[in-house]
C-alpha cells in the first residue's frame, strides 16, 4: 500500500508540473480508459501515459519512465556493471530519465537479507571506485562514488515495512558528453 501511495504522489507531482501545457480535449488529445490516461500536448511534442503502476513522459527535451508494483522492472540499459543489483532483491520502484543533460536511474529494491549483509556486499564491490565514501547512519549505510564517468549513491536501510527486511535505494547519473 505504501508503494502505491508513493507512486501516486510522484505521479501527481509530475502531473502538476504539466498544468501549463496546452491540452486539447475536444479533438481526442486526452484519452481516459479504465485505469489509464494518455495525453498529448497541442503541439504534439509531449506525450504522457499513466496507469496504476507506470508513468511515461516523452518530449523533445527527453524521456522519463517510472514504474512500481508488479510492473516494476530494471530500466532498459541500466548499467549493472556500475552498480549491480543485490541477488534476490525485488524491484519495488524504478525510474530513469534521459535528456540533453545526461541520463539517470533511481531504483528501489526490497530484500529479506539484513542490511548489514547487503552493506558488506556493496562495500566489497564498490570500495575500489573513485571518490568512494562509506557512511554509517542510524539504521543503515550510504555508499557513494564514481566509476566510468557515472556517479552513484546506494542507500541501504533497515525496512520499516513488514514486507521486506531491508530497502536498497540506488541512484546513478551520467552527464552528457
Amino acid at each position: 500500500m505504501l508503494k502505491k501511495i508513493c507512486l501516486y504522489i510522484v505521479i501527481s507531482c509530475i502531473m502538476i508540473s504539466f498544468v501549463g501545457c496546452k491540452m486539447k480535449t475536444d479533438d481526442g488529445k486526452i484519452e481516459v480508459k479504465d485505469d489509464e490516461v494518455k495525453m498529448k500536448s497541442e503541439d504534439g511534442e509531449t506525450e504522457i501515459e499513466v496507469d496504476e503502476e507506470e508513468l511515461n513522459i516523452k518530449s523533445k527535451d527527453g524521456d522519463i519512465n517510472l514504474s512500481g508494483g508488479e510492473k516494476a522492472e530494471l530500466p532498459e540499459n541500466y548499467p549493472e556493471d556500475i552498480v549491480p543489483i543485490f541477488d534476490g532483491a525485488k524491484i519495488v520502484t524504478s525510474m530513469n530519465s534521459n535528456n540533453d543533460e545526461g541520463i539517470s536511474y533511481m531504483i528501489t529494491l526490497g530484500s529479506n537479507t539484513s542490511y548489514e549483509d547487503i552493506h558488506k556486499f556493496y562495500k566489497e564491490k564498490m570500495e575500489k571506485n573513485n571518490n568512494y565514501l562509506n557512511m554509517e547512519i542510524e539504521g543503515g549505510y550510504v555508499i557513494s562514488g564514481e566509476k566510468d564517468n557515472y556517479t552513484y549513491s546506494i542507500g541501504i536501510n533497515d525496512a520499516t515495512e513488514e514486507e521486506y527486511e531491508s530497502i536498497i535505494t540506488i541512484t546513478i547519473g551520467k552527464e552528457a558528453n
